[in-house]
């Protein structure tokens, strides 16, 4: 529990019976345990930007937050408080279709960049395979809220920085102690940027019956 420290941030919801995941990874910048502390402002101050561009029927249950390298106390399990549903449309086309947002960090390669599959997309918000433009504003609005919250500057980020995590690299060099941000051994690099993608994307696990 020390400056340098990785958590995971967990966002469970569901709709139409199926799990939907989507996780962030962040870099502690103090000293102590911040999983609670990560958890609650998620659910206090980005949770509605969050929920904004989902359908009314996908409802966030469970926000989980925990300390992954090195490997941390019990983690938290935080039941949202407040509005929990999505703000926009009505009910989603196909469980399966989602918007990309992708992340980026200084540095280049697959292990220093991100995506998450954001969705799904209520009905009448995509056409021909893109995503409309309202639409497409409020997935925007969230990145931008991320960066300027958990990014250089952000109101968060003396506490947590979101970073990209990389399994494969944690899996080649040790973590523990963490290596200095920069270092090409780093599991975990800053993120500096982000956009919303306009094509509609498809993640199957998503389907009716496929899990989550």
């Amino acid at each position: 529990m020390a400056a340098g420290d990785t958590y995971k941030l967990d966002l469970i919801s569901t709709i139409a019976g199926q799990e939907v995941v989507n996780s962030f990874h962040f870099r502690s910048e103090g000293a102590g345990d911040i999983a609670s502390a990560l958890a609650s402002d998620f659910n206090t101050n980005m949770k509605a930007a969050y929920l904004l561009p989902l359908c009314p029927a996908q409802s966030l249950t469970l926000i989980k937050s925990r300390q992954i390298n090195p490997p941390g106390p019990v983690g938290i399990e935080l039941i949202p408080t407040g509005t929990v549903t999505g703000g926009t449309g009505t009910v989603a086309e196909s469980l399966a279709a989602c918007g990309i947002l992708k992340w980026t960090t200084p540095y280049i390669g697959p292990a220093r960049r991100g995506r998450t599959f954001y969705g799904p997309i209520p009905s009448t918000k995509a056409s021909n395979g893109t995503i409309i433009t309202a639409q497409l504003t409020n997935h925007t609005a969230f990145v931008t809220a991320m960066l300027a919250r958990y990014g250089s500057g952000g109101t968060f980020a003396a506490t947590a920085r979101l970073v990209i995590w990389s399994v494969k690299l944690a899996q080649t060099f040790s973590q523990d102690p963490p290596p200095a941000m920069g270092n090409a051994q780093s599991a975990s690099a800053y993120v500096t940027a982000g956009v919303a993608l306009p094509i509609v994307h498809n993640m199957r696990r998503r389907t009716i019956g496929s899990g989550s």
